[in-house]
């Protein structure tokens, strides 16, 4: 895994959902040594960053609508 891809996606779940980033690092630190529950985590992790990306997108359609909205307004 691409370590600027992890450190990228740590700092965008610790500002936007911190406690799933606790619980994945917690999970991580205790199944280190399992590789089968780290391609667990790590798709617990791409769904989360997944959701995230979805919810930001959501926000930056409405917010776009909303600016689009008070122009015609003017």
């Amino acid at each position: 895994m691409d370590i600027d891809f992890l450190t990228a996606a740590c700092k965008e779940l610790a500002v936007n959902s911190p406690y799933t980033l606790i619980i994945i690092l917690l999970m991580f630190f205790f199944s280190h040594q399992n590789k089968a529950s780290l391609k667990q985590i790590n798709s617990m992790f791409e769904t989360s960053l997944q959701e995230i990306r979805e919810c930001h997108q959501q926000a930056f359609a409405e917010l776009r609508k909303m600016i689009k909205a008070s122009n015609s307004v003017k």
